[in-house]
């Protein structure tokens, strides 16, 4: 496709540069009647950003509800959906609620407007549940960094873990061991930790190889940081070290 469609509904949207290119590129196969099926890898060739850049855009897209993600059998593929911040949050009107959302594909009639909203419902409810289980689980870490600018990373990274090698920490014990050891590895170093991060999903990695400190740089005390997960977690129960 020569060209990409700017819908008039995202004249006010907001959306970031990368953000709206998605969006525009998903809206304008939607309007041409084909699925989005682009690969974040694809994506990120067609714009020349790193695959990772991709995941937060998309990520940040479907938060805001420009688009959702859904899956079948065949894998994950994207839909455009029209944005009304001034609507109320209560749907008083569901007749008009459909015709104003674009999650009906096109060439769809009534029954196709029927069944796409029944997926596109229990995708929501899947993703609700994913972010509260997420919520759950790192409200009982202890983070090497406090920036969430690290914490999104993290996030990230749980997130390509599970959707490209179906892992998922069994424990929180393995999760913050795993945070311990990116803390070691980094020797502190909160945008080293970051940058293997990005790295690791752009590469396509199972594992995070932060790349090797020089001869001069000097190790921040990695040790401290474990009497301070024993500071904080008995804090949290309750306890005081003596």
């Amino acid at each position: 496709m020569k060209h990409l469609q700017l819908p008039e509904h995202t004249y006010t949207a907001k959306m970031g540069g990368l953000e709206l290119l998605i969006y525009a590129d998903v809206w304008t196969m939607q309007k041409a009647g084909r699925e989005y099926w682009k690969s974040n890898q694809t994506i990120a060739d067609k714009f020349g950003v790193h695959r990772s850049t991709v995941i937060r855009a998309v990520k940040r897209l479907a938060e805001a509800g420009h688009i959702e993600r859904l899956e079948d059998e065949n894998g994950r593929y994207l839909v455009a959906k029209v944005v009304a911040y001034t609507r109320p949050v209560a749907t008083t009107r569901p007749v008009a609620s459909a015709q104003q959302g674009s999650s009906v594909p096109a060439t769809g009639g009534v029954a196709s407007a029927q069944q796409s909203s029944s997926v596109h419902a229990t995708q929501i409810e899947n993703n609700r549940e994913l972010n509260r289980e997420v919520s759950r689980e790192s409200a009982s870490l202890v983070f090497p960094f406090d920036s969430e600018k690290f914490k999104e990373s993290w996030n990230e990274w749980r997130e390509y873990k599970r959707d490209q090698f179906k892992f998922k920490f069994k424990t929180v014990k393995s999760e913050q061991l795993a945070l311990h050891k990116l803390h070691r590895d980094t020797h502190g170093d909160e945008q080293q930790a970051i940058e293997a991060i990005a790295t690791a999903i752009a590469s396509g990695w199972r594992g995070l190889f932060p790349r090797a400190a020089s001869s001069g740089q000097q190790s921040k005390s990695t040790t401290s940081w474990k009497y301070e997960i024993a500071e904080e977690l008995a804090a949290r129960n309750g306890f005081n070290r003596q």
